[in-house]
This record gives structure tokens, C-alpha cells and sequence, in this order.
């Protein structure tokens, strides 16, 4: 009678651990395959005379295909028309 009062916590700690390791697991795939886009790598040139905007695009929509992240734009002045925002995106400036 003892031994299986003992044993029910320890069965409860496992499942406990067991849970908590997957909601980690879960919560950080989720970020996995987050990445940061930086312009300059999708052809824009921060000059102030280039149109940027396909560029800009480009680095936005991978960002957004990839989970979310950063779209940075180094030092500079980035000539760009209108651009379509996503989901899960920051753009750094």
C-alpha cells in the first residue's frame, strides 16, 4: 500500500517534466526559424537615388516566409515606393 502511494508523485513529476519539456520544445521551434533580413543582401543601396522598393520587398517577404524576424536597413538613405508590411515583421532602422 505504501509503495503505490510513493510511486503516484513520482508519476506525476514525470508527467509534469514531460509537459513542461514539450511547451519548450513547441516555444522555441516557434522562433527556430525566425531570421533577420538585412536590404543591402536583396540589392538595395542606400545612395538616395536607387529605388529600393523591390529589394525591400523581397528581404520583407522572406522574412515573413521564414516565421517573422527583423528587416534592417544599415546606415543610409533608402529610396523606396510603397511596400507591403507582413505579419510577425519589425523593420529596423
Amino acid at each position: 500500500m505504501f509503495m503505490a502511494c510513493a510511486r503516484k508523485p513520482i508519476r506525476i513529476m514525470h508527467q509534469l517534466v514531460r509537459s513542461v519539456t514539450c511547451a519548450v520544445i513547441f516555444l522555441s521551434s516557434s522562433s527556430v526559424f525566425a531570421a533577420d533580413a538585412d536590404v543591402t543582401k536583396y540589392g538595395a543601396v542606400g545612395d538616395g537615388t536607387t529605388l529600393n522598393t523591390e529589394a525591400i520587398q523581397k528581404a520583407i517577404d522572406q522574412c515573413n516566409h521564414t516565421g517573422g524576424g527583423k528587416v534592417i536597413f544599415p546606415a543610409g538613405k533608402f529610396l523606396s515606393g510603397t511596400i507591403a508590411l507582413k505579419d510577425h515583421i519589425t523593420l529596423y532602422l
